[in-house]
This record gives C-alpha cells, sequence and structure tokens, in this order.
C-alpha cells in the first residue's frame, strides 16, 4: 500500500490572521501536513508545520507546492490541496484510483484550453504583463505545442525520479519567471514526455464554468475568506 500525505500550505503577512481556512477530516489513515509562518494556526487533523517565509509568502507556498521531494521525502506519493479544495471520499482510495498508470494527475481547466489563453486573461487582470509576456512567447519561439490547460489547485504525484525532475524543472519556472504556476506547467509536460499524466474531465470549481465539464462526486471548493487565528 502507498503511503501518501495530504498537503497544504498557509502564509501570511499578518501571524494572527490567514487567508483560507484547514478544513477538518476525521480520516486516521493518512498523514495531513500544513506549512506555514504563523504559529497561531492550530488544528486536530493537520500537522502544522512552522517554517519561514523565503522573499514572499506566495513563492514560498509555490516552493513548498512545486518540490515535495524536498520536503516530504518518506513518502510514496503526494497530493497537494489548496486551502479552499477539499474531498468527499476517502483520499487514499482517490489517489489509488486516478494514480492507477499514472504518475501525475490534475484536472483539465473549466474554463480555457491554452496558455495562452491563460496568459492573455492574467494580463487583462493586472498580472505581471511584461513578465508573462516574454514567457508565453519564449515557450512558443521553442517550438512548444499546446498541451492543453490545468486547473493544479488539486495536484497528485508519485514519488519517482520523473516526477522529481519534473518538479526541479517546474520550480524553476515559477522562480525565475511568473509565479502563475498553470502557465508553466503545461510547458514542463511537453518537456517531459516520458511522465504520464492523468488529466481529469470534470472539474471541482463552484463558479458557471464555461467548458461546461461535469462537477466532480469527488472534489469541490469553497470560498476563501479571512480566518482570524487569535
Amino acid at each position: 500500500m502507498s503511503k501518501i500525505v495530504i498537503y497544504t500550505a498557509l502564509f501570511t503577512d499578518n501571524i494572527e490572521e490567514v487567508f483560507g481556512t484547514l478544513p477538518e477530516y476525521d480520516i486516521d489513515n493518512i498523514d495531513f501536513i500544513c506549512f506555514t509562518n504563523t504559529p497561531h494556526l492550530k488544528s486536530k487533523t493537520w500537522d502544522v508545520r512552522l517554517v519561514d517565509i523565503e522573499g514572499n509568502g506566495r513563492l514560498t507556498a509555490r516552493k513548498y507546492k512545486m518540490l515535495p521531494h524536498l520536503y516530504l521525502t518518506e513518502y510514496d506519493g503526494w497530493v497537494w490541496m489548496d486551502n479552499s479544495c477539499l474531498f468527499r471520499y476517502d483520499p487514499l482510495d482517490l489517489y489509488n484510483f486516478y494514480m492507477d498508470g499514472y504518475d501525475i494527475c490534475l484536472h483539465e481547466h473549466c474554463d480555457r484550453i491554452n496558455i495562452q489563453q491563460e496568459a492573455d486573461i492574467l494580463i487583462s487582470r493586472g498580472h505581471d504583463a511584461e513578465i508573462i509576456s516574454k514567457q508565453i512567447k519564449g515557450y512558443y519561439s521553442e517550438g512548444y505545442q499546446d498541451q492543453g490547460l490545468y486547473e493544479t489547485g488539486i495536484l497528485m504525484r508519485r514519488n519517482n525520479s520523473k516526477v522529481i525532475q519534473f518538479n526541479e524543472r517546474w520550480w524553476n519556472e515559477i522562480n525565475t519567471k511568473s509565479v502563475r504556476d498553470q502557465l508553466s506547467f503545461s510547458y514542463i509536460k511537453w518537456l517531459c514526455k516520458d511522465v504520464k499524466i492523468n488529466g481529469i474531465k470534470e472539474t471541482f470549481v463552484a463558479h458557471n464554468h464555461q467548458l461546461g465539464k461535469k462537477q466532480s462526486e469527488h472534489f469541490f471548493t469553497v470560498p476563501r475568506q479571512k480566518t482570524r487565528l487569535i
């Protein structure tokens, strides 16, 4: 039986509050770990691990998200969950179901189908226009061929050499270009052709999505909001 972990990160500029929450579960066959910089975050479910912010909170969260092989070496598989994402069934059963024959599993995007569309939306919303434009132009100039677009809020990965290389390459893109990890995931997928990826064709998002995907029976999301800790 695979030993897997559910993990997430909650970093904050104000240690007395966080933007999000940790859902509580009554499950004892799997570990739950949350990385945070506030000593006031408590949970009955999650092993809350206090760590320092490196640079800024968003980039630090991405580092823990991208590189579980550095921080959670003892596990056979990792399941990253954004703190707004939850599951409806036993997570070990879900992992075994979705990861059968695959190295990575995540949901296909519910609104857009390629990285150019995602870049256009981000730029229209005022996010890092110069960085994103240069990044996307660079990918296509390398001969990048569209690999679809994915939601990365729920991310399952096996602990193997192919995935570790994938993680490292993905983190390098995040650390040197845009922090928007959905932009670079498909590019790394194109580079790492030997990594078997299961793209779930359902959606876990709550909003009225544009591509008409079926709502997942296994995962869902809740609105993020500030939570006072003390």
